[in-house]
């Protein structure tokens, strides 16, 4: 692992569950990361690594842009962090029409009090269509690249990222500060208490037809998992199949044991906007199924077992 690497939302596999431990308030937090690729049962393979990027064209989307692709190009320019995955990946966009330049690193973006983070930098070029983003950028071991879609807002954007070896997907970004190197540090609160509770990963199972155009994982490439994390110290994620939501965007329902995540804005048509995990117990430990919103308005229902 490159500097300044955190280690507790880790994924490398594209069919594995990596397993870290985090520590905060005195509690150890197990974060299953799932390592999500393939679409409709078919792995997708990344560019070998030979020092640079990988090419724009090698970006290459089953996420079905709809009309999104021939509207004008949403503003993405400014300050981005994805979140996740193992490294506090951060990056810095101009764009001008449809192209896309600026910078991208893996160990958070430098500051105007902090420059350390510049040592994990490289430029950064990409284009935009309509609401599809795709950009690319090289560091010392890995070929990074997304190939997402943004909201029509402009705040949020979720989709594919290539890192070591592979692509893998779901994973989101959020707008950060100008002097954020990282997503700042979320208030701790019930939707963390209920995250901290619930560290077991779990498989997930349809109950009934299961939603068009997700991305699979797992053996075969034909199942659906679901964990919780805490990312970098800074908050607690859901994280999964299902999509990738930060601590600021869950709520906890004591009265229902329901922990919401969302609803966020429509990102990838192929992304739920909205999770709703229904839990057992009080106290958050025991997931018993997760209901799914699309982008179309259409809800899906899960149960859910932990993962052995």
């Amino acid at each position: 692992m490159g500097p300044g690497r955190v280690r507790d939302t880790g994924r490398r596999s594209s069919i594995a569950v990596a397993t870290s431990i985090a520590v905060a308030a005195g509690i150890a937090v197990a974060v299953g990361l799932l390592a999500l690729a393939g679409c409709g049962g078919k792995p997708l393979e990344g560019p070998a690594f030979d020092g640079s990027a990988p090419p724009l064209d090698a970006l290459v989307s089953g996420q079905d842009a709809a009309d999104d692709t021939s509207a004008a190009a949403v503003d993405i320019s400014g300050r981005w962090a994805m979140f996740a995955f193992e490294d506090p990946v951060a990056v810095e966009i101009t764009q001008s029409g449809n192209t896309l330049s600026g910078m991208g690193c893996y160990g958070g973006l430098p500051t105007p009090d902090d420059a350390i983070g510049a040592s994990s930098c490289a430029p950064l070029r990409g284009v935009v269509e309509g609401r599809h983003v795709k950009f690319t950028f090289a560091s010392t071991l890995a070929p990074y690249a997304a190939d997402v879609f943004a909201s029509a807002d402009g705040r949020r954007m979720a989709g594919r990222f290539h890192d070591t070896a592979e692509w893998g997907a779901p994973f989101s970004w959020l707008r950060i500060g100008p002097a954020d190197r990282w997503l700042p540090a979320a208030d701790a609160g019930a939707p963390r208490d209920v995250v901290q509770m619930a560290s077991t990963d779990y498989v997930l199972s349809p109950v009934g037809a299961p939603p068009p155009g997700v991305e699979l994982s797992g053996p075969g490439f034909d199942a659906y998992f679901l964990g919780f994390g805490f990312a970098h110290g800074r908050g607690a994620v859901v994280l999964g199949t299902l999509g990738a939501f930060w601590e600021s965007e869950l709520s906890w329902n004591a009265a229902d044991q329901v922990l919401m995540a969302g609803p966020v804005p429509i990102t990838s048509p192929n992304i739920p906007t909205t999770l709703r995990l229904h839990f057992a117990s009080p106290s958050g430990s025991t997931l018993v199924d997760v209901e799914a919103t699309m982008p179309s308005g259409l809800v899906y229902r899960f149960s859910a077992t932990p993962r052995i």
